[in-house]
């Protein structure tokens, strides 16, 4: 093949720049080999200068959008780089790279230069090293097909849904239990399907569209009015297949708005206001969107969608088809509302108007009732606008949106829950319907755990999410981990739902696992230190990557520690008993012999721990108010404490909790241990539900529990909702405490908790006669801190949000809870597992619940005979998963996955 070597490889960049510079799309195609991928380094808002790239999936580049952050600086004004290079799977090609420049003259982006980069000696390059290991590997038979066990034959219908096995919500297909293991590829490559077939990973989703996608990874499927094309999503199941005829497809149906339906319906397309007023219309890579509540556009997608399921279900791949994820919006995978360019709220369009306008008729019924709950008396349903931006940014020296003078603003993000939640429910009872109940349905939704402090919170539509649980028809919802703490050891995973009110709803979660492993780190170029030499350039882009890339994705710097990640995700999905799939974001991230060979492992696990049961441990309820957060201001961040941050502490307390929400109240099933975060808005059938569920139980309460009343702000509210009388400090109050000596603080005595960076308006402290104090506030010398002694149980209120891990841990054992360790390592456990994750290596030392033998899964080690309390060795950031139960039982479950 002469265009793999480095001469080859500079006539494909020749050709590919003359025919973007001669605007010849399909000559664009044809020059890109089928063993090149190309990765666009830019940002959006100049990739949408490219419409015609429209229908070119070498185009559908935004995925690497978040590679770039290291060489945008050093750009050339309105320029581009392209980053040309090879799939390191394929074994017959060594990976060269090239560069192409583009630059705009005369309102034209033309080619202006191209050349090969990183073109090392092979014994240098770490690419090179990486391809040759898997390619020898191959070569050797290292890497053998598994003996694969389908949960149904290619060819055989399938009936998949999720209900109840071992205690939990558990994916079934035809009647047999699955563990959830799946992986899903931007880059739709032979190889790197074919590569997770052999670890007998076969659900598998991709992307696909019944309308287009505005993020242009596949191209325009609804082409005209009653014009469809589905030739692309032919060309991709088949391929798929063609490698993985055991695949189980799961594939994402974006539902976009194609440019055509935007020029026909300009009142129907989404607008966002600019910090000067002005309306704008939302463009994504060039594109107008719909806005959701149009009803043109929600018809017009019925239609597409109708003539996607028609096409799919009559095809030969129709009968591998498990479900289909829902997503459109801002997210791409994920089901936002669009919002600006900068993230400026929406959606300012006359439809969206329209539809709150109606939606306020619907809810107040008379303009009497609106102007008593808006506190306005000149506001009609005729003269309602949507609230300005500059207004829902507003933070006006308090934390809280007032429950009257803001009720407009309030309003509108429980409008636009509804509407985002409600087109979600639209699309899913018409798959439901159309395919007779027997796939699954599901989408990216109810990030309750995430985008804290910027609009989205509020814009987004995710708020919606108790609406969603309660809705039959979908099976099951997704995100990828939380994006912060994902370094091993450092950090603590956690989802961004919350996964055990799915359970309680009967439905399925399952996380995506896009941490960047050291392959996907490898890929990353930073230009502006190509002329260094190679040791240096190196250096200097490891460095550039740690510094923009590292704390917030995840990406591994070795496979050491991308190992340590995998395993500290993977623990966090099983003994949670949630799904688990592996995102190879453009391909090529895990083309390496360990991680393929640890994934077969995970899948063997997983698919053994299906059958044991994994009963919830039932001693700490962690709870969020969905409702509350449209209290909380933009920039007031009380999410980032009270949600995000303290999960972070809780993590680390070594044990395990229950994440749920608030609107679940009458659900929940009785804990030990209460924790309420941001419960600033509590109704009174949910203060009448609180009392009766943690009747006997402890309880602890946060910063402005119970402040918002239902037309005030009240401390007598907060002091009734707590059990604990409050004062208030009106001009704020720093988050820091000063711990004193006590039980619940026992050997912690003088630690100074929370954050002083922020000031919380207006802050709160103790002012109960009967409370014990346990923290001085560090600024105001007031209780911030204290515990009150009820003849319901133990009341504790703590104005700041970060609580440290060893408090914690002392308040859930005087609770009555089990505490695993006594070290601030991760503990996740069920009724069968637990699964530890440590920061120092050492010794771990672990208390059991009951007497009994312990086998590590992962080794297959027997660690202790019939006993309550076992102490093992832990390598640095290690993460151990344990079976608490015999080898014998363990391995029964081998029999139960295999076929009858």
């Amino acid at each position: 093949m002469s265009d793999c070597h480095p001469d080859g490889a500079e006539v494909v960049l020749r050709q590919w720049a003359e025919a973007i510079n001669q605007r010849d799309l399909a000559a664009v195609q044809r020059t890109l080999h089928p063993d090149y991928t190309d990765d666009l380094f830019n940002s959006r808002e100049t990739v949408q200068d490219f419409p015609w790239w429209e229908g070119s999936r070498a185009a559908a580049l935004w995925p690497y959008v978040d590679l770039a952050h290291a060489i945008w600086e050093v750009m050339e004004t309105e320029a581009i780089v392209t980053n040309l290079h090879t799939s390191l799977g394929n074994p017959h090609v060594a990976p060269v790279r090239g560069t192409i420049r583009l630059r705009r003259t005369n309102n034209e982006w033309l080619v202006s230069e191209y050349r090969l980069i990183d073109l090392h000696l092979p014994d240098q390059d770490e690419d090179f090293k990486a391809w040759k290991r898997v390619t020898d590997a191959r070569n050797e038979g290292v890497l053998p097909e598994a003996t694969r066990t389908p949960a149904a034959p290619a060819g055989v219908e399938l009936n998949v849904r999720i209900e109840k096995n071992a205690s939990v919500p558990t994916l079934h297909i035809n009647d047999r239990p699955d563990s959830a293991q799946m992986m899903m590829c931007f880059n739709p490559r032979p190889n790197f399907y074919r590569y997770f077939a052999e670890q007998n990973v076969q659900w598998v989703s991709f992307d696909s569209t019944p309308t287009a996608h505005d993020w242009k990874v596949v191209k325009t499927v609804w082409t005209g009015e009653n014009e469809f094309d589905f030739s692309q999503l032919d060309e991709d199941m088949n391929l798929l297949l063609s490698e993985n005829p055991h695949a189980i497809l799961l594939p994402m149906v974006f539902f976009g708005t194609p440019p055509w339906w935007a020029e026909a319906h300009p009142d129907h397309v989404m607008r966002y206001e600019t910090s000067q007023g002005k309306l704008l219309p939302v463009k994504i890579l060039g594109r107008k969107v719909a806005s959701f509540i149009s009803p043109l556009w929600r018809e017009g997608c019925l239609k597409a969608l109708d003539r996607y399921l028609e096409h799919v279900e009559s095809q030969p791949y129709g009968k591998r088809i498990g479900g289909y994820y829902i997503t459109g919006g801002s997210g791409g995978e994920e089901w936002f509302q669009y919002w600006g360019p900068e993230g400026e709220f929406t959606d300012y369009s006359e439809a969206n108007l329209k539809g709150f306008t109606a939606w306020l008729q619907e809810k107040y019924k008379t303009e009497a009732a609106l102007r008593k709950s808006w506190g306005r008396k000149d506001v009609t349903f005729a003269g309602t606008e949507i609230p300005p931006t500059y207004r829902r940014r507003e933070f006006g020296g308090c934390s809280f949106h007032h429950p009257t003078k803001d009720r407009d603003i309030l309003d509108l993000m429980q409008y636009t829950g509804d509407v985002v939640s409600g087109t979600l429910e639209l699309f899913a009872r018409h798959i439901k319907k159309k395919t007779g109940g027997t796939k699954l349905t599901g989408a990216f939704f109810g990030y309750i755990n995430s985008i804290a402090s910027e609009p989205r919170e509020h814009d987004s539509g995710h708020l919606g999410i108790p609406k969603i649980l309660k809705c039959p028809y979908l099976d099951f919802l997704s995100s990828p981990s939380a994006y912060t703490q994902r370094r091993p050891g450092i950090g603590y995973r956690k989802t961004m739902g919350a996964t055990d009110s799915l359970k309680l709803h009967g439905k399925l979660w399952w996380n995506q696992m896009d941490d960047r492993t050291f392959r996907a780190a490898s890929m990353v170029t930073d230009h502006h230190e190509k002329h260094l030499p190679y040791p240096e350039r190196m250096a200097a882009r490891r460095r550039t990557r740690l510094a923009t890339i590292n704390s917030y994705h995840g990406v591994a710097d070795s496979l050491e520690e991308t190992l340590q990640a995998q395993w500290a995700v993977f623990a966090q999905t099983l003994v949670t008993s949630i799904g688990n799939y592996w995102f190879d974001m453009q391909g090529g991230w895990y083309d390496d012999v360990t991680l393929m060979k640890t994934i077969r492992q995970m899948k063997s696990i997983a698919d053994l721990a299906v059958h044991q049961d994994r009963t919830p441990i039932h001693d700490i309820a962690f709870v969020v108010s969905s409702d509350s957060r449209r209290f909380s201001k933009q920039n007031s961040h009380l999410t980032i404490y009270l949600v995000e941050a303290l999960q972070y502490y809780l993590g680390k307390m070594g044990l395990p909790y229950n994440f749920y929400l608030l609107e679940d109240i009458n659900l929940i099933p009785p804990h030990k241990l209460w924790i309420f975060a941001n419960a600033f808005h509590v109704t009174q059938d949910q203060e009448r539900l609180i009392a009766e569920k943690t009747d006997g139980s402890d309880v602890i309460w946060f910063h402005g529990a119970g402040y918002v009343a239902e037309s005030e702000h009240s401390l007598s509210s907060a002091s009734r909702v707590t059990g604990i009388q409050l004062g208030l400090v009106p001009e704020g109050d720093f988050p820091q405490i000063q711990l004193l000596e006590a039980p619940a603080t026992e050997g912690l005595w003088g630690m100074i908790c929370g954050q002083g960076e922020w000031t919380l308006e207006p802050g709160f402290y103790v002012d109960d006669p009967d409370a014990m104090t346990l923290g001085m506030l560090t600024d105001s010398f007031r209780p911030g801190f204290s515990v009150k002694e009820t003849p319901r149980g133990r009341r504790y209120f703590s104005t700041v949000p970060m609580m440290a891990p060893g408090v914690l841990r002392n308040i859930a054992r005087i609770a009555g809870a089990h505490v695993y360790t006594e070290t601030n390592d991760t503990v996740f456990a069920n009724h069968s597992f637990v699964a530890v994750s440590n920061t120092e290596p050492g010794n771990c030392l672990l208390r059991l619940p009951r007497q009994t033998e312990v086998v590590d899964v992962v080794s297959g080690e027997v660690l202790t005979p019939r006993q309550q309390q076992i102490e093992f060795a832990c390598g640095p950031k290690e993460t151990r998963i344990l079976f608490l139960g015999g080898e014998d039982q363990w391995k029964r479950g081998a029999e139960r996955t295999k076929e009858p």
